[in-house]
């Protein structure tokens, strides 16, 4: 667990590191908000204010809550033409919070919610007394242009089949990444097992082991060698995913399967 937990922290940093030119959010001021009881009548409309929030009193019921992605996305980018040049993507989000018995989609608020082309009706419900319920609406802009790497990795792909090995022997192999001399910045990688397989239980075999450990960088136009080694201390076949997680634009995440057969005993000399 304690090796999950810190994929996902190098994988987070990695993200920081990638977008750190994402803008900071902006609420979306005059939009529509619709929100219909389910079933019964659409309640008259209300729109979001200069802060992006919004509020509705409403009674015991059910009820869902429509925006319009299409409207959002053309008042942001009206308002924010000024702002960035080239292609730019947006990132929708809405917050919704209620008081206690509030539920939104089936889960107690505040709600935190994507909004896309393909969002459709947010459904929640207001507890017996009636209730508040209330949003706000926001984006963030990110500039592509401005946010994409120019690092290039590249690896010296060899075999990680290490064949037959006699149990308390050793065999290695070595892995060279290279940080392109076109790179801007350095590459900054490290190392897991089985990460590459979502959803899929890899053990961890103690008998394969790769050095340097923790996070390496990279220089551009510099490379690193990696020593995997196979070490059984009994027999049998081993296999174990192997994967690079780096801030590359050509390969972020680098893995093979490393594999090994383990047969009997070495002999020792006896005199």
């Amino acid at each position: 667990m304690k090796k999950i937990i810190n994929s996902i922290l190098f994988l987070f940093a990695i993200s920081i590191f990638l977008s750190s030119n994402v803008f900071a959010a902006a609420p979306i001021p005059g939009i529509c908000v619709v929100v219909k009881r389910n079933p019964g009548a659409i309640i008259p409309n209300v729109t979001t204010d200069n802060n992006g929030k919004f509020s509705y009193e409403l009674t015991e019921g059910n009820y869902d809550l429509t925006i319009s992605y299409n409207e959002i996305i053309n008042a942001v980018s009206e308002t924010d033409k000024n702002k960035n040049s080239g292609k730019v993507s947006y990132e929708i989000t809405l917050m919704l919070d209620g008081g206690a018995g509030v539920m939104v989609q089936d889960k107690t608020t505040p709600a935190k919610i994507t909004i896309t082309e393909r969002t459709g009706n947010i459904s929640f419900s207001i507890p017996n007394g009636g209730g508040t319920i209330s949003g706000t609406l926001t984006y963030v802009a990110t500039s592509p242009k401005e946010t994409s790497s120019n690092i290039i990795m590249s690896v010296s792909k060899i075999s990680l089949d290490f064949g037959e090995v006699k149990v308390g022997e050793t065999s290695t192999r070595k892995v060279t990444i290279t940080n392109s001399e076109t790179s801007d910045s350095p590459l900054m990688i490290k190392w897991e097992y089985g990460i590459s397989q979502p959803g899929i239980k890899i053990a961890v075999n103690d008998v394969f082991s790769i050095s340097p450990s923790g996070t390496v960088s990279i220089a551009p136009g510099k490379s690193q060698e990696f020593t995997i080694k196979f070490s059984p201390v009994k027999e049998g076949s081993f296999k174990q995913t192997i994967s690079f997680l780096n801030n590359s634009k050509n390969q972020p995440v680098y893995s093979d399967v490393a594999t090994g057969l383990a047969s009997g005993k070495r002999q020792h000399n006896l005199k």
